[in-house]
């Protein structure tokens, strides 16, 4: 951001394009509009709270007038072609909880939906975000997919394609984790605040732009989900249960 700073002193700057995520809500509940940022929420883990710190920073320098653009991105999968993904983390981790069979009960929420949204629409959205001819004058834009999925019939798919005993889910989350053993706690604690997840998005900001073009966001329905569910396979990441 200093070096930014320079640039733009010496008349060599445009703007500054600043990739955060929709995670620094944190858990606040209800919609979360663009310009939000510091609305009382806790943070279920680090890395919501650094890039919640780094907008923080970068709001700093756009109160100074240095022009930055902030794009938050819900959350990211494997392409919507290859289902490549270079990293497994988000949801792939308890999905591979969930192939082991280690749990018979899971406390959650079937109806909680989730904004999958594939890296190479991301990136695509955020290109043309970024060359929009009025963009310049420091808006957040969140890049979120429209089509979202529950957990329940996230759950269903993914124990269709790996054949594996799907865990119930329980409404109780104190219920649910009295009934775990102490690993099991340990296991799962890391991802119950996105079991039972009650927050939306607002993008008029990115749909503003977005609607002039002929962007569109792929539907996440069995086909998408089993690329993706192929790729973990071929990588070796889960290996997929011969069926009995």
């Amino acid at each position: 951001l200093d070096f930014a700073v320079l640039c733009q002193k010496r008349g060599k700057l445009k703007s500054v394009h600043h990739i955060s995520t929709v995670a620094i809500g944190g858990n606040k509940r209800g919609i979360l509009y663009e310009k939000d940022l510091s609305l009382g929420q806790k943070f279920n883990n680090t890395y919501e709270q650094t890039k919640f710190e780094a907008e923080k920073l970068v709001r700093r320098y756009r109160k100074k007038g240095l022009p930055v653009s902030i794009y938050r991105p819900a959350i990211l999968t494997g392409d919507t072609d290859t289902g490549h993904t270079s990293n497994f983390r988000v949801f792939y981790q308890p999905l591979h909880l969930f192939f082991h069979e280690l749990f018979r009960e899971i406390p959650g929420d079937k109806n909680t939906r989730y904004s999958f949204c594939p890296v190479n629409s991301v990136a695509d959205a955020i290109i043309r975000i970024s060359l929009d001819k009025d963009n310049f004058n420091n808006q957040t834009y969140h890049i979120t997919n429209p089509n979202q999925i529950t957990f329940g019939k996230f759950l269903n798919f993914a124990s269709k394609y790996f054949n594996f005993r799907k865990p119930r889910i329980v409404s109780s989350r104190t219920k649910g984790k009295e009934k775990m053993t102490p690993l099991q706690q340990e296991l799962i604690t890391p991802y119950l605040p996105y079991l039972k997840y009650k927050l939306c998005f607002d993008t008029f900001n990115a749909d503003c732009i977005l609607k002039q073009t002929d962007f569109q966001w792929p539907g996440i329905d069995e086909g998408f989900l089993f690329k993706l569910f192929e790729f973990c396979v071929r990588s070796g990441f889960i290996k997929k249960r011969k069926r009995k």
